[in-house]
């Protein structure tokens, strides 16, 4: 059996909303923010149920996602990475805009996809043109792990939950400067939140 069959219909449906995610962004790349806003788009999922319990509403969801698009566009610098070069006396906003100015907006971020496609050739997940970034692509790999440590058959929502905070990048970031942590979100599991 592999991977992507132990997903339960809700985290294969995360996934593909993740990758429609990338494609409405433009982007080169399915990034672990795409397989947050994937992960949002299941109103009824456990994932979410999760969220709404560590106080992360529905109404909050947007700032979420914006909050993932401008850690990527400033090139995955953290806020605590931002705030310990602005005590040094640099100004990572500054930078930024200083780049987009010259280079255009987004200029830290990948490549967007050109409309006519340039598909041929990629290694596909559950049906995605589109190549993984690596951090997105450990986020899946990890699911799978806090799956088999949660004694659970198969691949759900909370597991891909619990591998975006396990993973570096976007999504882990705006989540734990939220206080949502793994431990947070196991916390819950073990208090039978996840209905």
């Amino acid at each position: 059996m592999t991977m992507m069959e132990r997903f339960t219909a809700t985290a294969r449906q995360a996934v593909v909303d993740a990758v429609e995610a990338a494609r409405a962004d433009r982007a080169a790349l399915v990034g672990e923010e795409h397989l947050l806003a994937g992960l949002l788009a299941q109103a009824d999922s456990t994932a979410v149920r999760l969220l709404a319990a560590s106080g992360l509403g529905p109404d909050q969801h947007p700032a979420l996602l914006r909050e993932c698009r401008d850690y990527r566009r400033r090139g995955g610098i953290g806020r605590a990475e931002a705030e310990a070069l602005r005590g040094l006396g640099i100004e990572v906003d500054e930078i930024i805009d200083r780049v987009e100015e010259i280079w255009g907006e987004g200029a830290l971020l990948a490549p967007a996809v050109p409309e006519s496609g340039g598909r041929r050739g990629r290694k596909r997940v559950l049906g995605s043109h589109l190549p993984w970034r690596p951090e997105a692509k450990k986020a899946l790999e990890t699911s799978l792990r806090q799956a088999l440590d949660l004694r659970s058959k198969a691949i759900g929502s909370e597991h891909l939950l619990l591998g975006l905070l396990v993973s570096p990048g976007a999504a882990k970031e705006v989540l734990t400067a939220r206080g949502i942590t793994s431990l947070h979100i196991r916390a819950l599991l073990a208090k039978g939140q996840q209905g």
